[in-house]
């Protein structure tokens, strides 16, 4: 090509559509395809072995639907003043392990006292303890679907996992709350209408949890 071609406008056309060419002539080998998360099986298979943690801002004030402020069981932390938390999911379809650090519930010494979560207070670890769970009526792509939890920790709520599959949230009640209208049939996660104990529940008990 004659010399004089290059540094004019079409040579710089040119140049330009051979790298936009050249940058997708290398597609990725192995591409990481979208999980599918419209069945019990795809929600399993894919939590299973991951890791996600809880901590800070995605720690609600009603964690399991439990007010963080009030002494819950007489313990430092009250039963629901939290630090952070790992959850492992098991390599086996249903099961997952906890691990986690407690805060300290300020000025509340007994049961049923009101007082201060302090988050960064830790008062000591919880955990390891291993639990179960069963999802079912899936909505659309895990945009919801009901979740049934195991002991200890025996709960039943909704959850969700986001898009990009990186947040796991879920909205869960210990069952001695008696929880009603907490499923997916009932709202999205997070939706009003639930009732603790036969009265409105109007507080924030949704637990966000980050891919790590």
């Amino acid at each position: 090509m004659d010399r004089a071609f290059w540094g004019t406008a079409a040579s710089v056309a040119v140049l330009e559509l051979l790298a936009a060419c050249g940058s997708n002539s290398t597609p990725d080998p192995n591409p990481s395809p979208d999980p599918n998360l419209t069945s019990p099986a795809g929600i399993y298979g894919y939590l299973e072995g991951k890791t996600f943690v809880q901590t800070g801002a995605d720690i609600p004030p009603y964690p399991n639907g439990l007010n963080e402020n009030v002494n819950n069981d007489g313990s430092p932390a009250g039963g629901a003043c939290d630090n952070a938390f790992t959850l492992q999911f098991a390599s086996t379809s249903g099961s997952w392990t906890v691990n986690g650090e407690l805060g300290t519930l300020v000025g509340a010494p007994n049961i049923g006292d009101v007082g201060v979560c302090d988050k960064n207070m830790i008062s000591g670890p919880v955990g390891p303890f291993t639990s179960s769970f069963v999802v079912a009526n899936i909505i659309g792509d895990a945009s919801c679907f009901d979740i049934d939890m195991g002991s200890p920790l025996t709960a039943v709520g909704r959850a969700s996992i986001s898009q990009d599959a990186k947040t796991l949230s879920w909205e869960i009640y210990e069952v001695t709350l008696g929880a009603s209208s907490a499923r997916c049939a009932d709202g999205p996660v997070g939706a009003s209408g639930v009732t603790l104990m036969g009265s409105a529940f109007t507080g924030n008990a949704v637990q966000v949890w980050r891919l790590q």
